[in-house]
């Protein structure tokens, strides 16, 4: 199949539809019609992004990351306020010792 991992994805849910749930193995056709490298970027792409799906190792990952999206506004509130928190604590170190030093 020719496009990106999400077409990748798309694809193989139709074979396992087709099929009743497994087919098998699915075979990757190497060849030397792309650059090496163009290649090798096609496995990392499948690798990285594929084969979690089909594997659940990205099941904790996706919740997650929808967990986090939910409480944006609040992360961001709590890592703002902790930055501010510092700022203010090293300013204050620098003037105590410009202090100390007058």
């Amino acid at each position: 199949m020719i496009g990106t991992p999400d077409d990748a994805i798309e694809q193989i849910r139709r074979l396992q539809e087709v099929s009743g749930g497994g087919f098998g193995t699915y075979l990757i056709m190497g060849n030397e019609w792309a650059r090496f490298d163009a290649t090798k970027h096609s496995c990392e792409l499948f690798t990285e992004h594929v084969m979690p799906v089909f594997q659940n190792q990205n099941t904790r990952l996706r919740a997650s990351e929808r967990w986090t999206r939910g409480h944006h506004d609040d992360l961001h509130a709590g890592q703002t306020a902790a930055l501010r928190a510092a700022s203010d604590k090293h300013a204050a170190e620098q003037e105590a010792k410009c202090l100390a030093t007058d």
